[in-house]
């Protein structure tokens, strides 16, 4: 505790994940039928803005 608590960002970043998941399609280590929107379940936690200002 003499350190202080971690500050945690709940959101998540389906921009992020669609990038990897675009890695992964190039690698040819998911089908290229994988899409993000399609698999990222929002309703979870808040989606981080695209632009945070």
């Amino acid at each position: 505790m003499r350190l202080g608590l971690a500050v945690v960002d709940p959101a998540l970043d389906s921009a992020d994940i669609a990038r990897q998941i675009a890695w992964f399609k190039a690698q040819k280590m998911v089908d290229a039928e994988v899409d993000a929107e399609k698999i990222i379940d929002k309703s979870f936690v808040p989606d981080r803005p695209t632009n945070p200002k």
